[in-house]
Order: C-alpha cells, then structure tokens, then sequence
C-alpha cells in the first residue's frame, strides 16, 4: 500500500523532498513508514522521540497504524530560545 509522507524544516532537507509516495507493508506503523523512510534517505535519521508524527493532520503515536493513502508528516520538535 501507498502513504504520502511530508517531511518538515531538518528532515525536508535530509529527505531532499517535501513530499513523496512510500510503499509500505498492510498493518504498517508511523515507526515503519519512519524505518522505510530512513532506508530510502540515509541521511535521514528521525528519532519518533523527538519528533510530531501526525497521520491525516492528526497528531499519533509511532505505535499507530497507517491505511493506504494515509498522509504522514514527519515534523522536529523546536527547540531554541
């Protein structure tokens, strides 16, 4: 099956995409889309942690279960002052 990931600020750069189709596995979790993500781009290192996942503009946990033609966002946290 078939998500649409969006990648945000950092991982948008490492991803060198903003959006892209990435085919995963039925039952496939957020932690799986960021593994296969992970595979595609090396540079790509997201810490699910550490970061927003959302699934449809819902925020998740890695842990939840993507559908085909889910979109996933993939955002850092901020950090600063």
């Amino acid at each position: 099956m078939k998500v649409t990931v969006r990648y945000f600020a950092d991982y948008r750069e490492a991803a060198g995409t903003e959006r892209e189709e990435v085919e995963v596995p039925a039952g496939a979790s957020l932690a799986d889309v960021i593994r296969i993500a992970g595979e595609m781009h090396p540079g790509l290192n997201v810490d699910p942690r550490r970061s927003f996942l959302s699934i449809n503009a819902e925020f998740r946990r890695p842990e939840d279960i993507v559908r085909d033609g889910d979109e996933v966002a993939i955002m850092p946290m901020v950090s600063g002052g």
